[in-house]
């Protein structure tokens, strides 16, 4: 199974705390190495195609306690962030890293102002995201 699928189980099995748990420590054995998405990836589609991204947190994550199930988000970088990802994303070959994601939210009342706080001055790590959606 793939991390959506244990994602969907950890959501029905609520009732279930011996399920819910082994699906929980198996989505950390997984979120541990996840490196599905690099920052490089979430700065080229928020800046470069300039398009919002939905983030869905895998659950029991960091990510998933602090800011919920999803969050529509644009990537916050300085002016250094943006010349090191660029340099990335154009070396032969790309360079691909992981880490922390500063953000905001783009839909209001989506998170609260603690929230909105913690995402744009700590973000959350690309290891916590189980999928993503843009247009």
């Amino acid at each position: 199974m793939n991390i959506s699928q244990l994602s969907a189980l950890w959501e029905v099995s609520e009732g279930n705390v011996v399920i819910r748990n082994a699906i929980e420590n198996e989505l950390e054995v997984r979120r541990a190495n996840n490196n599905s998405f690099s920052i490089e990836y979430i700065y080229k589609v928020c800046k470069k195609q300039n398009h919002a991204m939905n983030v869905t947190f895998i659950p029991a994550s960091e990510a998933y306690k602090s800011f919920g199930k999803h969050i529509t988000m644009d990537i916050l970088v300085t002016e250094e962030e943006a010349l090191v990802i660029y340099e990335h994303m154009y070396a032969t070959p790309p360079i691909n890293t992981y880490g922390y994601v500063k953000a905001k939210s783009l839909i209001s009342n989506e998170l609260t102002n603690e929230q909105a706080e913690e995402l744009a001055y700590r973000g959350f790590h690309t290891g916590d995201i189980a999928e993503v959606w843009h247009l």
